[in-house]
């Protein structure tokens, strides 16, 4: 049975299987910090891995290091969940969506846990921010209470490292009702036919936008911009933009830096896979025998597969020639003359999907695209593990354990770094996943009591529940099924 019923009429917690999605998501970003950690000597080592597992060791290497792609899959969520009501109304005419309430439940959503979080983080560990007498820390403070501090070398993933998301996630939040505002200007006339055929153009133009300003943000860092500091290193400069010259006045170019590129992109080609998805999502609750519903119905468990591969590359690609760099039949000669010119950043793809390219996002974002539709329209077999309780249940902490895992973590960090030499490597690993289980999920469910969910309840009174029905411009009235609810 699909997530979308089909002849029924969906209720509100038909995407159930996402909220588990959401916590797999953030146990992609823990796994990557812990594993970013004890890398080096300890059970993640390279050498170590080689040496006691060979290829699937170093499989689980790239595995392990390639969780920072939960980020990828936060923004798709976002895309998807809360472009939905704006799809509704522009292919089927239901109730234009409130952007006051849109802002207000957005803000009861994330300040709270957001400033509270800010707040106690630099009482702890970053006092210096609070002298706003002097100017430099104004201007960094500043940036953090106005969710820009993904814009500037001088706060990009300081204070706490995943802040720099948030601060994506809410100018996406800021735009995204102005962006569906010039979408439906154009989509919401004519035909469903019409509709589709725009309203696909424009998310399509949407994602374009997102790998444009990717490659002429990246283009201006690595020809005119001083190399990034704070540790995040400076990508290598490839021949393709070799011939790139400044057009712009620095004041200009900064300032556009600054709200269309930040420090590392806006990631909108992410949010647009989302948004696309909820497109497709839509047109099924509304209209479940349409040929665009049975086709995504019949192809579910294909998307799963694909979404699949496209993740197994993106997670490989680098390193697949060092998988036979211990192997029996092929000596260092080879190695060196074949495998070699193609491992990380030698391959001919490093230019596009490398670390920090125009194109790195993709590999990942749409494999995971892939596979949230699989689970949208599959069968209980592709949703069975999602909407487990205890999946939902972490899926519900998602946000708290997403901003306060890294500095316990870190916190336990230095607490274990004397004894690291005398810790079985895969018990000193171990340990870290024992301190998420026993620590951070136990304190960010405080948290989500105390903090979030009383600020989630205030913002539902305030702002309520509008849900009104109209029916499609062009599909008769006992077609189109489903509600507005959001």
């Amino acid at each position: 049975m699909s997530v979308v019923q089909k002849n029924e009429e969906p209720k509100k917690n038909t995407i159930a299987a996402l909220d588990g999605v959401r916590a797999f998501a953030c146990f992609c970003v823990i796994s990557y910090h812990i594993t970013h950690l004890t890398a080096g000597e300890k059970v993640w080592g390279i050498s170590n891995i080689w040496h006691e597992l060979g290829v699937f060791g170093h499989l689980a290497v790239d595995i392990s290091l390639s969780g920072n792609s939960g980020v990828t899959l936060f923004f798709i969520l976002s895309g998807f969940l809360l472009f939905m009501t704006y799809a509704r109304s522009m292919l089927f005419d239901t109730s234009w969506p409130e952007a006051r309430r849109f802002y207000l439940r957005r803000i009861f959503r994330i300040w709270p846990g957001y400033y509270v979080s800010l707040l106690l983080l630099i009482i702890i560990s970053n006092r210096s921010y609070l002298q706003l007498a002097n100017f430099w820390h104004g201007k960094q403070s500043f940036l953090f209470l106005t969710f820009f501090m993904d814009s500037s070398a001088s706060t990009y993933q300081l204070i706490n490292g995943p802040f720099w998301t948030l601060a994506v996630e809410w100018q996406y939040y800021m735009l995204l009702p102005l962006m569906a505002l010039g979408m439906g200007w154009l989509v919401r006339r004519g035909t469903f036919k019409r509709r589709l055929t725009i309203l696909l153009f424009c998310l399509g133009g949407l994602l374009l936008w997102g790998l444009a300003t990717r490659w002429w943000g990246e283009s201006w860092q690595l020809y005119f911009m001083p190399a990034k500091t704070n540790g995040v290193l400076k990508p290598i400069q490839y021949p393709l933009l070799a011939g790139a010259h400044p057009l712009l006045p620095a004041g200009v170019r900064n300032f556009l830096l600054f709200f269309v590129y930040g420090q590392n992109g806006k990631f909108m080609e992410d949010f647009a896979i989302g948004m696309l998805i909820s497109v497709f999502y839509t047109i099924a609750q509304q209209l479940p025998e349409h040929p665009i519903s049975r086709f995504c119905y019949k192809s579910s468990r294909y998307m799963w597969f694909l979404g699949l591969a496209f993740l197994f590359f993106a997670v490989v690609w680098p390193d697949v020639p060092n998988w036979f760099y211990q192997a029996p039949f092929v000596s260092n000669q080879q190695w060196g003359e074949y495998f070699y010119p193609w491992v990380g950043n030698n391959s001919p793809l490093a230019p596009y999907i490398g670390a920090h390219n125009w194109l790195s996002e993709m590999p990942f974002a749409l494999g995971y695209g892939c596979c949230m539709q699989a689970i949208l329209f599959g069968k209980r077999d592709l949703q069975w593990f999602w909407q487990l309780g205890w999946m939902r249940w972490l899926g519900l902490l998602s946000y708290g354990m997403y901003i306060w895992h890294l500095p316990i973590i870190l916190a336990y960090n230095n607490i274990m770094q004397p004894f690291q030499h005398s810790i079985n490597n895969i018990v000193y690993y171990g340990l870290y996943w024992v301190l998420v289980v026993v620590i951070v999920i136990p304190f960010c469910y405080l948290f989500h009591i105390l903090i979030e969910q009383p600020w989630i309840k205030y913002g539902a009174r305030v702002t309520g529940k509008k849900v009104t029905k109209i029916p499609p411009v062009d599909v008769p009235e006992a077609v189109a099924v489903g509600s507005t609810k959001e």
